[in-house]
C-alpha cells in the first residue's frame, strides 16, 4: 500500500464513512474507488484528492497531508521532498533579502594561526565567521568561498550588510541541497 492510500484508509475509518459514498460524491466509479483505497491505483489528479478530502471533512492539515501524500506516491519520495525544500527556500529568500540590514565599520585584531580551530557554541561560531568575513572585507581583492546551508540567517545577514560598503568583495558560494538539511 502507498503512502496515500494508507492515510486514505485511515481518515475513511475514523469518520466511518462508506466507500460508496464517497465514490459517488467524487465522480469516481466504485470499483476505481476501491482500488485507490487499497493502493491498488492512484486518483488521476490533485483535483480529485480534493474532492476526496472535501467529503471526508478533513481539517486544513489532514488535507495538506492527504494532498503530499498524494504528491509523495505520485512524484516519489526524494522528488516530492527535493522540491519542497528548493520551493520553501526561495520562498524564505525573498525574507531574508528584505531585512533591514546593519552599516558595520571593520576594526578587529583577532588572528588565527592555526590552521584547525575548535569552536564551542553558536556566539563563538558566529564571532569567528565575522572575523573571517571582515578580514576578508577589508583586502582590496577579498574571496570568500563557502560550502554553507541557506537557512544561515547570520552569515545572510552580515554578508548583506558588508555588500553595501564592500563593493570589491567576491563570494562564491555551493549551496548543498537534501531533505535531511545535512551538508
Amino acid at each position: 500500500m502507498s503512502k496515500f492510500s494508507q492515510l486514505l484508509s485511515q481518515y475513511i475509518q475514523e469518520k466511518n464513512v462508506r466507500i460508496y459514498s464517497l465514490a459517488e460524491y467524487c465522480g469516481i466509479d466504485r470499483s476505481l474507488m476501491y482500488k485507490i483505497v487499497h493502493g491498488k491505483h492512484t486518483p488521476g489528479s490533485a483535483s480529485a484528492v480534493d474532492k476526496i478530502a472535501d467529503y471526508l471533512h478533513l481539517t486544513p492539515g489532514e488535507c495538506r497531508e492527504l494532498t503530499d501524500a498524494y504528491f509523495i506516491t505520485v512524484q516519489g519520495s526524494d522528488n516530492f521532498y527535493r522540491r519542497k525544500h528548493v520551493l520553501a527556500f526561495l520562498n524564505d529568500f525573498k525574507n531574508i533579502v528584505n531585512r533591514d540590514t546593519l552599516n558595520l565599520s571593520f576594526s578587529f585584531q583577532t588572528s588565527y594561526t592555526q590552521n584547525l580551530i575548535p569552536l564551542d557554541g553558536e556566539t563563538n561560531v558566529n564571532q569567528a565567521i565575522f572575523n573571517l568575513v571582515a578580514w576578508q572585507a577589508q583586502k582590496e581583492s577579498g574571496e570568500i568561498h563557502m560550502l554553507i546551508q541557506p537557512n544561515f540567517p547570520f552569515l545572510t545577514q552580515l554578508l548583506l550588510s558588508i555588500a553595501r560598503n564592500c563593493h570589491q568583495l567576491t563570494i562564491h558560494q555551493l549551496i548543498y541541497l537534501n531533505k535531511y538539511g545535512l551538508c
